[in-house]
């Protein structure tokens, strides 16, 4: 990061040297030879329209010059394909599969205006139409390379698409009936496949328009690279020629416009292959700065009025109307047509009713399961337990809790990572479900901790299934771990209620464990302390952390009136990301505390250098950076050294350029971790003095972008997801 509390730029000093400068070539001289070029083109262009008199020649000008530019611009971009990977690899692939179809409809459409129509084929305006279609539906798919759904089930997000596809298909239907249709017949006859392709074109155009702004509206167009900002150029001017097509064919414009009706199209296809082929160039000149056109919840279904009001109804008037339609229709093409709209809305509506009930179902479901494992969650689990205590009492049945706490889970993390780790509890769940009795209600209570409700089992069957439950469980094993192990506590009624119930579980499994990790334990008064979560948080409160901590963080805060607040909006994010990722309520107090804390060390610096807008020096950035270490230094006084690795690390990155240390990876502790998000989304969300404070959408895709490089890729996007669901 260039100063403490700027938002993160992920790009490393390596790869801010650019391929140009390598080259021997300046950017600007770059810059300056592609508009020459471009010019030229234009000057081309417009001397056809000068020079060329007869709108035949003419129109074979324009194709002849059109193809030649999006050849050029199906080749420089497959050289980027060849040299790039992953997510932009694909989005080169596409853009070169877009202007082939783009460069084969001019040839087709050259062809047939010089009189050479293969026998049997339709016209070159609906072949050409068709192929333009083609090449926008290849950057719709262009568009989705870099486009995610987040926070939705899989039934919704079909459900999302087939209702994109039928508005799509109704305005078509619409623009065809009621515009395209009476306007081009006025003017002589127009086969029903023209008419369809000319209809479509405009509703395809504005699709790619729509879903081009989407993908860039709200980030920071400041930091985007030369390439991308000519790719959106490039689409936008491909979307204006497909929303163009109908005037270029129709015989109504023709008759008022002349040629030039024909032009508006031409010079936006012509500038969408300049536009590409600029892009692509700077592209190979910069391969070695990163790809950052990538933005967040392109496509996330909603829940509300539209969806749920506004589009049955317009469905259901498009089945009315679409049938009157094709009654009235004389043409049995026209009429054919009509009635294939009529089905598929009638699919439609089939298709999204059944998404909708799954839809819901999903949804109920994620109420009361954990998305993890597919567990209940700790909600249902409480109710389950009450409701078995009731009916237990009611019917004089036994009824017993088992809780199952896995043994140093911290350390699977550690060494095979989050997502393994993930993984590692899915597995458990499974070993669990398999161990206990049909009717058992299994529950994941916390991050690693599960909890089997047992009706109608007293403490010799509860130990019997604790048992086969750790069995299966030390059938797991972990690569660099080794077999799993687990420990377990039962306890059964008499209870006060349920909390009482799980309190005296957990302390069997304490008891347990200091016996034996591994082994299953009842509960028993003599030997088992209950401690439940307000007791330790009472405990942690009573030894005074709590008053040290809060004037610790408003000494902090004050000396910086640009960033006041600033701590404890740290903590109120890392607190959300805590109890996101499901760590118990003394951890989440303790990420609270190092939250708050997290920038004590900077009670040691110069009031000039926290206050300093300018640049900072090298000699200023290092005294800068020893923040991390002061604060370190400054809590090893006091009694909350459990904090001091995370306050240390709190700008370490996960490619190891962070500091003081240069950890990297999973070698930075968690609690650091959760800390370096929630401090780089508060600074972007605020203001500075050297700039202005970045939108949520745009400091979002910041973060989005550097996953896997200064951020925990598992832990980002858990973050981004509390986030996008809180509108912080």
């Amino acid at each position: 990061m260039a100063r403490s509390g700027a938002a993160p730029r992920i790009e490393n000093g390596a790869a801010r040297t650019t391929g140009t400068a390598l080259l021997g070539i300046s950017p600007h001289a770059v810059g300056l030879a592609l508009i020459l070029a471009g010019s030229l083109v234009l000057v081309a262009f417009a001397g056809g329209y000068a020079f060329i008199l007869d709108a035949r020649l003419l129109a074979i000008y324009e194709g002849v010059l059109t193809a030649a530019v999006l050849l050029v611009a199906s080749g420089v971009p497959f050289g980027a394909w060849m040299n790039t990977r992953d997510m932009e690899r694909r989005f080169w692939g596409l853009a070169v599969a877009g202007t082939v179809f783009l460069t084969a409809a001019r040839v087709y459409e050259v062809f047939s205006l010089a009189g050479l129509n293969l026998p049997g084929l339709p016209s070159g305006e609906v072949i050409s139409g068709a192929l333009e279609i083609a090449a926008v539906v290849s950057v719709l798919a262009l568009l989705t390379t870099f486009s995610r759904f987040r926070q939705s089930s899989l039934a919704a997000q079909v459900r999302y698409v087939v209702d994109l596809v039928s508005v799509c298909l109704i305005a078509a239907g619409a623009l065809e009936i009621w515009v395209i249709g009476p306007w081009y017949e006025g003017y002589g006859p127009v086969s029903i496949w023209a008419r369809l392709v000319y209809s479509a074109s405009p509703v395809v155009g504005a699709v790619a328009f729509v879903g081009m702004l989407a993908a860039v509206l709200g980030t920071s167009a400041a930091r985007w690279e030369p390439w991308e900002r000519l790719l959106v150029l490039c689409m936008t001017a491909l979307s204006a020629g497909l929303i163009l097509t109908p005037v270029a064919h129709a015989d109504a414009a023709w008759a008022v416009l002349g040629g030039w009706a024909n032009a508006a199209s031409q010079l936006a296809w012509l500038g969408a292959g300049v536009f590409v082929i600029a892009g692509a160039v700077y592209r190979h000149l910069e391969a070695k700065r990163p790809w950052k056109l990538r933005p967040l919840n392109v496509l996330e279904p909603r829940y509300g009025f539209a969806p749920a009001v506004v589009l049955p109804t317009v469905q259901v008037a498009a089945l009315l109307l679409f049938g009157l339609a094709a009654a009235e229709a004389q043409d049995p093409s026209a009429r054919a047509v009509r009635l294939g709209v009529v089905g598929w809305v009638a699919l439609t509506i089939a298709i999204r009713t059944l998404l909708t009930v799954a839809d819901t179902n999903a949804l109920t479901s994620g109420v009361v399961t954990d998305s993890l494992t597919g567990l209940y969650n700790h909600r249902h689990m409480h109710r389950a337990i009450a409701r078995e205590i009731g009916s237990a009492v009611r019917y004089a049945e036994p009824l017993s809790v088992l809780a199952v706490d896995v043994d140093d889970f911290a350390r699977i993390n550690a060494v095979a990572g989050h997502s393994a780790g993930d993984g590692v509890l899915a597995s458990i769940a499974r070993a669990i479900d398999r161990a206990v009795r049909t009717h058992d209600i299994v529950s994941r209570a916390a991050g690693d901790e599960f909890v089997v409700v047992l009706p109608g089992a007293d403490e010799e069957v509860a130990l019997q299934v604790a048992a086969r439950v750790l069995d299966e469980i030390s059938t797991i094993r972990v690569p660099g771990v080794g077999p799993l192990s687990a420990t377990a506590g039962v306890s059964g009624l008499p209870a006060e209620d349920g909390e009482d119930l799980l309190r005296r579980a957990e302390a069997a499994v304490r008891a347990a464990r200091a016996v034996r990790p591994g082994s299953v334990a009842a509960y028993d008064p003599k030997d088992s302390v209950a401690a439940s979560p307000e007791e330790r948080l009472r405990e942690l409160s009573e030894r005074g952390d709590t008053v040290t901590v809060r004037a610790l963080a408003s000494a902090v805060d004050a000396r910086d009136e640009v960033t006041q607040d600033h701590s404890r909006s740290v903590a109120r994010y890392a607190v959300m990301l805590a109890q996101e990722i499901g760590l118990d309520d003394e951890e989440v107090l303790h990420i609270e505390y190092a939250a708050l804390l997290h920038d004590v060390g900077k009670i040691g610096l110069p009031d000039e250098l926290l206050r300093k807008s300018s640049q900072f020096t090298d000699s200023e950035r290092d005294l800068m950076r020893s923040h991390a270490v002061l604060g370190e230094e400054i809590l090893q006084s006091t009694s909350m050294t459990g904090i001091l690795p995370w306050v240390r690390h709190h700008h370490e990155r996960w490619d190891g350029t962070g500091y003081p240390d240069g950890l990297a990876g999973d070698d930075i502790p968690l609690g650091a971790r959760v800390l370096a998000l929630a401090n780089a989304y508060d600074a972007m969300r605020s203001d500075r003095p050297h700039r202005s404070a970045l939108s949520r959408t745009a400091a979002l895709q910041e973060i989005d972008l550097a996953l896997g490089t200064a951020f925990d890729p598992v832990l980002g996007e858990r973050f981004i997801d509390a986030i996008g669901r809180t509108f912080l």
